[in-house]
């Protein structure tokens, strides 16, 4: 009889703390945490060169949605339908990420109020691709082109004139034509040579 009755009060027991964790996880959902977000200003300087370390000129640059659409404009500002970045005879292939402001947002709860929880679009994904003779060499999230020690990179400041007009289908908030630039704009340099191998 005593040993039921400590069965019953543990079972009831281990109830009321599942109730607890159960209702305390579903109450710190109720609280949603809204951010603003937005991709620094780069200048990304690319340089591709083949295994004799002799550069290749002609690799041209696309970047894509992530539903594999191409992306012109955004978040490569000076990728357009009309002026496709390419490198050089240095193998050198520039190009840039402007900041006008907030960009994207998103909402966060925190189960139990410790585990982030992402809901709303988030940070964009899209994909940079390099390309030589039509065939892709390499590609990399855009995202993860940029360090996390950015403050730490090099500057360099370019004349505004050097990027085009803003493609009409990009929304108002991401057109640089809606923002007050400067005469000179700031970027980080981010740097990065890359290896084509079989490459004739």
């Amino acid at each position: 009889m005593i040993y039921k009755h400590m069965k019953t009060c543990l079972l009831l027991g281990i109830l009321a703390v599942v109730g607890v964790i159960a209702s305390s996880g579903l109450i710190s959902l109720l609280y949603q945490e809204v951010w603003d977000g937005g991709f620094p200003s780069v200048e990304f300087q690319f340089r591709f060169v083949d295994v004799n370390e002799v550069p290749i000129r002609g690799v041209e640059l696309r970047v894509l949605t992530k539903d594999g659409d191409e992306a012109f404009g955004y978040p490569v500002t000076d990728y357009l339908s009309d002026s496709v970045p390419m490198s050089d005879e240095n193998g050198l292939l520039s190009f840039h990420h402007l900041s006008v402001g907030v960009e994207f947002s998103g909402r966060r709860r925190h189960l139990f109020f410790l585990i982030p929880v992402e809901t709303g679009n988030g940070i964009p994904r899209y994909t940079v691709q390099f390309l030589f003779d039509s065939t892709v060499i390499t590609s990399y999230p855009y995202h993860k082109l940029h360090p996390h020690d950015l403050a730490s990179l090099p500057t360099v400041n370019r004349d505004v004139s050097h990027l085009g007009k803003s493609p009409s289908s990009l929304p108002d908030h991401l057109r640089i034509e809606r923002a007050r630039l400067p005469a000179k704009i700031k970027y980080r340099i981010v740097t990065k040579t890359i290896v084509v191998p079989n490459h004739n």
